[in-house]
């Protein structure tokens, strides 16, 4: 029998300020939900872990699948690697990486901190490389694995007092 972590998925979701994370709701619980339901293992990872514990107990009980839940600030790139380093060391290997991290900012561009706007460009762009590079260099090792990257439609729309995502 296939160890439990031969179909493992990662889902990687990041605390949007002032919203819930997709990770603790929205798509992020969606795909969480459906890849459990397929028996698919899951590592859920997110910088909130309380919530994101009670999707993963709820998704044990009904499912009955393994889950990991990962505490991570994805947008700390040396924190992406150090999860990496340690599922590696646990020996989970992650068939899927479904990233589904990311925030935008509202409000016009120049009223807002510069601060708040590189935060945002570490999280959906440096991260989001990061997390991407880390885990498809073990698949391309396996020659196999799948990638999606999640993003929202507003990131395609011309949405005013919108910058970001």
């Amino acid at each position: 029998m296939s160890p439990p972590w031969r179909r493992g998925v990662s889902l990687h979701q990041q605390t949007k300020p002032g919203f819930s994370s997709p990770a603790q709701s929205g798509f992020g619980e969606e795909f969480a939900r459906q890849y459990a339901e397929q028996g698919h293992s899951l590592v859920l990872v997110a910088s909130r872990l309380d919530r994101l514990q009670r999707i993963a107990e709820a998704l044990r009980h009904q499912f009955h699948v393994e889950i990991v839940v990962e505490q991570v600030n994805l947008s700390d790139v040396a924190a992406v690697v150090q999860l990496h380093r340690r599922l590696r060391e646990r020996g989970i290997a992650i068939e899927i990486l479904i990233n589904n991290a990311g925030h935008g900012l509202q409000g016009p561009f120049l009223d807002g901190q510069l601060d708040t706007a590189l935060a945002m460009v570490q999280l959906d762009i440096a991260s989001l490389t990061a997390i991407t590079h880390v885990f498809a260099q073990d698949m391309r090792k396996r020659r196999r694995g799948k990638i999606l990257l999640a993003a929202s439609l507003l990131a395609y729309q011309g949405v005013e007092n919108f910058h970001g995502d």
